[in-house]
């Protein structure tokens, strides 16, 4: 995953805040999907990469946990 990407998955998330439910899992999955990639030794920008999946903390939606 290139942070391009990650960018772009953001975007999505930001576009699904309507539906809080929807807009969780996505932020939960990219979260998820940057840490493998990380841990992998694939990312060439481990730091960057984790910075801009944070970056989806700064969306509004209600987020639940149990």
């Amino acid at each position: 995953m290139t942070i391009e990407e990650a960018r772009e998955e953001v975007r999505r998330i930001q576009e699904a805040s309507g539906d809080a439910e929807i807009a969780h899992e996505m932020e939960d999955d990219l979260r998820h999907r940057v840490l493998a990639v990380i841990a992998s030794g694939q990312c060439s920008d481990p730091a960057g990469l984790a910075a801009m999946a944070l970056t989806t903390s700064s969306i509004k939606f209600n987020r639940w946990g149990a």
